[in-house]
């Protein structure tokens, strides 16, 4: 992504000024320029009309290229937490290019051309000494739909993996109240459970303890089996 630096004449007071354009501007053409009005440290920027004096191609600049994408970070409400994870970068983006290349396959010559590592082509597994624009071109259109951030390719695509995540949590949530539901209920019978046989053990040590007295006392222990018969029934259960 090339930058244009240029020298321009302003007609409104015929001054020489240095602007970088993002666009190709030839010679001789009006273009609009933001200059100090009046000139000085307290004059206010303001656009005026300039004519392109001279005008050469340049890489862009890397503060340029990160202005950028904190602008469109901005524009586009990327949050990222400061101090703990890194913002969305040109370099991030570039390494995420290198690894979806790799990622889809891509040869690891050609992977370094498309970045502008290097352009020998030596190693290539063709064999050639000049590597096709066709074939790079074929290879990075196969990536595409891993490359590409757009809504119509990984946006649709993130959309529904996120609603897929937030129905397996609320199963997840639901599963985990039905397990301590379970264990609670679980946990209430082995009470009653308890309860239950203690009670029928004192029933039988009662019944034991009164087969003797009711017996010295001149009744027939024969009306007193049926009753111990239930009490060792329930203390069997």
């Amino acid at each position: 992504m090339p930058t244009y630096p240029a020298t321009v004449r302003t007609l409104d007071n015929d001054a020489i000024t240095a602007p970088h354009f993002s666009d190709f501007h030839p010679t001789s053409s009006k273009v609009s320029v933001t200059v100090p009005r009046p000139l000085g440290p307290n004059g206010r920027p303001t656009i005026v009309e300039a004519i392109v004096e001279s005008v050469r191609a340049a890489p862009t600049h890397f503060s340029t290229l990160e202005a950028a994408m904190r602008r469109l970070r901005e524009k586009a409400h990327i949050p990222y937490k400061e101090g703990v994870e890194r913002p969305a970068t040109t370099h991030s983006m570039r390494k995420y290019l290198h690894s979806t290349l790799d990622s889809c396959g891509v040869n690891a010559v050609l992977v370094n051309v498309i970045l502008g590592h290097s352009a020998r082509i030596s190693d290539h597994y063709s064999g050639k000494h000049h590597l096709s624009i066709e074939e790079i071109r074929s290879q990075y259109h196969a990536s595409m739909y891993r490359i590409a951030i757009t809504e119509e390719t990984n946006g649709s695509r993130i959309v529904k993996l996120e609603e897929q995540a937030k129905v397996q949590e609320e199963e997840h949530r639901a599963l985990v109240e039905e397990l301590a539901n379970l264990r609670a209920s679980t946990n209430t019978k082995d009470k009653t459970i308890q309860l239950l046989s203690e009670q029928v053990a004192d029933l039988a040590h009662r019944v034991e303890t009164m087969g003797p007295r009711m017996g010295s006392q001149g009744h027939n222990s024969e009306n007193l089996s049926p009753a111990r018969q239930k009490a060792e029934l329930l203390l069997d259960t």
